[in-house]
């Protein structure tokens, strides 16, 4: 049971730092966006894309550890 409670801690840490990430990066990219050419900013949505994708299998290996008994 303490090896739950530690990856509990560690998936609220992380959850925390990808939120934290996230608001960062939307006010630089708020920022950037106006001064970039188009192609720059194909490239960004492709980058941010992956990301959001790794992120989403990150979770939802999280919740399936927790999820399983």
């Amino acid at each position: 049971m303490e090896s739950k409670n530690m990856a509990n801690g560690t998936a609220l840490i992380l959850v925390a730092f990808t939120l934290l990430a996230a608001i960062a990066g939307a006010f630089s990219l708020e920022q950037i966006i106006p001064h970039l050419n188009r192609w720059q900013i194909v490239s960004y949505a492709i980058v941010a894309g992956v990301f959001i994708a790794a992120s989403d299998v990150i979770l939802m290996q999280i919740l399936k550890f927790f999820s399983a008994e």
